[in-house]
């Protein structure tokens, strides 16, 4: 596996591939709002109460539940991986559009933090460029 972050096998590969897949159908359905919320047009006020919410409630659940499988703080029962950085940013960019969102679920929250935290990426994360919401 490239790098040691795509799994430890093939099954967990594809597993992870399903996670990424998971935010990947939140984001499609949340695509507008998201985008009213940066350089698009739209209602921004009537995307996140017609699409955010209801998406978000459909799919955070999901993917915190399969954070919460893994039993290791990352995605994968092997450690970390590819996704987790893919999913702590996604996390990041989401919660800062909408964060009381994001407190009902804490363990997405805490996982973002813990890939932010990582000694090979703490400092970049502090002193990179900060895109407003």
């Amino acid at each position: 596996m490239i790098l040691g972050l795509a799994g430890q096998d093939d099954f967990e590969s594809a597993y992870l591939d399903s996670i990424a897949d998971a935010q990947k159908d939140f984001y499609l359905e949340v695509e507008p709002y998201y985008c009213a919320c940066g350089y698009g047009e739209g209602d921004k006020e009537k995307f996140h109460k017609d699409l955010f919410t209801p998406a978000a409630k459909r799919h955070l659940p999901i993917i915190e539940k399969m954070l919460k499988q893994s039993g290791y703080g990352f995605y994968a029962p092997g450690g970390l991986s590819w996704v987790d950085f893919f999913m702590a940013e996604q996390t990041h960019t989401f919660s800062g559009f909408d964060p009381e969102t994001y407190k009902q679920y804490p363990e997405i929250l805490k996982h973002k933090e813990r890939v932010y935290n990582l000694p090979q990426l703490k400092d970049y994360i502090k002193s990179r460029k900060q895109t407003p919401t």
